[in-house]
């Protein structure tokens, strides 16, 4: 079945919309859990983060149902279409491979790794603005989570 890109963006907005509120209703009662600190419960950043989600997912769902079928995105070529599911593709691997990769070596190894692999593949090829992305990117998460939130991130098995 082929969808149409006028029809794209009412699933990509539904299927989102739907995925965030099984998540706050659902996941995070049950799997987040612990003391409040620094007044802030440790289930609120978490449902703030689902809550952008969902309202920006519901904004494209009602954008797309109140046009007209004439307002839609010109028709992209197939390269442009292929290099889209690439990234997509990489994208969900990279995050199922930093998920096991968090868990061999630490958060800053695969963070790093992971980031300048996506990074590459998404199109930069500029080094030093790899490295500078990554490496703010992978160090300004951990100062904040890290140090700030008290947040205890992965440290690994292997180091």
């Amino acid at each position: 079945m082929k969808i149409k890109p006028s029809e794209e963006d009412v699933w990509v907005g539904g299927l989102f919309f739907l995925i965030c509120v099984f998540l706050y209703f659902a996941i995070i009662p049950r799997e987040v859990q612990g003391e409040i600190q620094r007044g802030l419960a440790p289930d609120f950043f978490p449902k703030l983060s689902l809550c952008w989600v969902g309202i920006f997912s519901l904004f494209i769902l009602i954008k797309r149902l109140l046009s007209d079928e004439k307002d839609h995105r010109p028709e992209e070529s197939s390269i442009e279409r292929r290099a889209g599911r690439k990234g997509a593709l990489f994208t969900v691997l990279g995050s199922i491979l930093y998920l096991i990769l968090c868990f061999f070596v630490s958060y800053v190894v695969s963070t790093i790794l992971i980031l300048v692999i996506l990074t590459w593949v998404l199109g930069e090829r500029r080094w030093y603005m790899i490295a500078v992305a990554t490496l703010v990117t992978t160090f300004g998460i951990y100062f904040l989570f890290g140090s700030f939130m008290s947040v205890q991130l992965p440290e690994g098995i292997l180091f």
